[in-house]
Formats: structure tokens, sequence, C-alpha cells
């Protein structure tokens, strides 16, 4: 265990899947994306199965980032698909030992990692399970697998969970050694689990980690800056992340991907929000310069509706559109709109 500075905000713990699950209850919030890894699933898969062919003795696959709240649950900040992915794998597992009608010794000592029956955790609900979450639909699939071992769409949302325990049921029922797949998922595929103090210690934790990471694009990163605002405690942040992530979503869908709404944000901060009018940033600088900037600054919700109302008029700029109630083309602005784009690409 490595403990990081006197305070002791948070702590690091290199684990094998199986020593975390037994020890653990996770609780994905209500304001975490829906799981969609779709083809990261089928990658994730296939590195487990690969790991296990070449009979590696560990097989690192990231980090977690969570917050231990006052019930005993870890509520998981970062992490969420890959331990949803973990939680199904077993799951199938599971299920899989039910099929081939192997001992109840077995099938329990499977079903103990799923279900937790010590005193832990303090919950009014009946069972405590490896993975929950507020989310009234993933919590309505999650109780239906582990109370009928039937991987049965229930609501619109289940469609991919349920998808995905079919995959990983059939990579059992494929394999050779199920037995001993398993035991490579729970011992030799290694995590680290960050555990913060406190919601807002596991926020900055995961912000600054992604900071120096590939997985988050720029506007991701943007995004969980402006929601840094308010972390002061769980329930502050899921009051204000929903309206957040809506003004955000608005602006994003004004671009195809990311990296036409990177270069408008690049745009947006030296247009607007710069007051030194010599100076540029570029993608390397764009998310530590808007970090410093936001630090003085209080509400994202106005600077979102500016935003929006600006992108409208960058893409309408970009098409040659003007900017009447009722955009249409104008030819005045073609000439100026090649200009733009062909000397854009040298600042």
């Amino acid at each position: 265990m490595i403990y990081f500075n006197m305070a002791k905000l948070f702590e690091i713990d290199r684990a094998t899947i199986g020593n975390l699950f037994k020890t653990s209850s996770f609780q994905i919030p209500d304001f975490q994306r829906d799981y969609d890894w779709d083809g990261e699933y089928s990658t994730f898969i296939d590195d487990i199965i690969t790991s296990y062919n070449q009979q590696d003795d560990e097989y690192y696959i990231g980090t977690v980032i969570s917050f231990k709240d006052s019930n005993g649950f870890s509520q998981v900040i970062d992490g969420q698909q890959r331990l949803t992915s973990l939680f199904i794998l077993t799951t199938a597992y599971w299920i899989f030992l039910g099929e081939k009608k192997s001992t109840v010794t077995k099938q329990d000592s499977v079903k103990r990692i799923l279900v937790k029956d010590d005193e832990t955790w303090s919950s009014d609900k009946e069972d405590i399970f490896l993975l929950q979450t507020t989310d009234p639909s993933g919590q309505e699939w999650i109780e239906n697998v582990m109370r009928t071992g039937e991987t049965k769409e229930i609501n619109d949302k289940s469609k991919k969970h349920n998808l995905a325990l079919k995959k990983a049921l059939n990579i059992f029922r494929d394999a050779e050694e199920p037995s001993e797949l398993f035991k490579h998922i729970m011992n030799g595929i290694v995590i680290s689990h960050v555990e913060a103090l406190d919601f807002r210690q596991a926020y900055i934790v995961f912000e600054r980690m992604n900071d120096r990471g590939k997985e988050l694009t720029i506007p991701d990163k943007i995004k969980y800056i402006l929601m840094g605002k308010h972390t002061k405690n769980i329930d502050e942040f899921r009051n204000y992340s929903q309206s957040i992530n809506e003004k955000w979503r608005q602006v994003a869908d004004a671009f195809k991907n990311d990296n036409d709404f990177t270069t408008f944000l690049i745009h947006y901060f030296v247009a607007f929000l710069i007051t030194d009018s010599s100076k540029w940033i570029d993608q390397a600088d764009a998310v530590s310069w808007f970090r410093r900037y936001w630090d003085t600054k209080k509400e994202p919700i106005p600077l979102l509706d500016d935003m929006y109302k600006k992108a409208i008029l960058y893409n309408g700029y970009k098409e040659a559109f003007d900017n009447s109630p009722r955009p249409i083309k104008n030819d005045n602005l073609k000439y100026k709109r090649s200009y733009f784009a062909s000397n854009i690409p040298h600042h």
C-alpha cells in the first residue's frame, strides 16, 4: 500500500481482481455515463483471453478511482466500464457453472463474490451485490440476473448489459478449461484501486490522472474542469452535473467529431476568453490554460450558454451562412470562409 502526503487524502492498492472483489461492494452513481463499451468490450475480453493463452503471470488493466461512503460502499468515480465488464464476466461464470450442474460448493464460491453476506455494508436492501447502481433501470437488471441467473432483457437500458453477458457466457462455454480461465481472471488480472478520502479528493485525482493520460479527449477534460466547481460532496455534484452535461452535450452536438469540437474550443478561448490579443494557445496548452482560467470563475452554465450561441455562428460562418434569424447562404462570406479555412492551420 502506498500513501500520498501527510493528510492521507487517498491511497493506491495494486490488487488482483479476486482480492479486490472479495472485499468490496462498488456503487456506480447515476451521474456516470451508461455502460456502453461496444468495441472496447470485445477488445477487453480478447486481451484477457490472450493474456490467459500466453500464460501471463499478470495482466494490468488500469485504474479504478473511488471513495468509501458512510455506508461502506465504494462510490466509483472512474473505471465503471472496467468494473462492469469484470462483474459481467464473473456473473457469466456463475451462470455457466449452473448450466453445467457444477457442485453447489463451486457455484456458491463464485456467488459469494457477487452477493455479499456480512455486515460490512449498511443498506435497507435485501441483498448487497458486488456491483450496484443508483440508476433504477441498471439496478433492476442486476437484481434480476443475481436472483434468476438468466440472461434476460427486462428494460430498455439492459440491452447492452445483456449482450455483454451473453458474449461472456459464450467465452466460458467455448473454453477448453473454463475453470482455469476464471482463475486467471481472478488471480492474474491486476488493477490499481485508488481510494480517496472523500468525493472531492476522488474527483481531483480523477481529473489530474486523466489530464496526463490518453483516454480522455480535450473536450472531455474541459468538461470535467467545468464540473469540478461543484465537487464539495457527491450530492452537490449530482444536483449540478445533469444540467452541466446537458448544456455541454448541446454544444458538442453542434460538431461532427471531437477534432472539430476541439478546434472550436481553442478558437473560442482565444477569441472570447483570452484578454491578451497577441496570445495564442494550441492543443497541447488548451487544458492547462483553461484550468488556470477557470480557477477564478464560478458558474459554468452562463459560459456554456454563450459557447452554444457562438458554436452556431461559428458553424454558420464556416458554411457561409449569415447570422440572420433564418440563416441563408451569403455569397460575400464564401471568399472569407475559404480564406479563414486555408489560413487557420498556420496558427
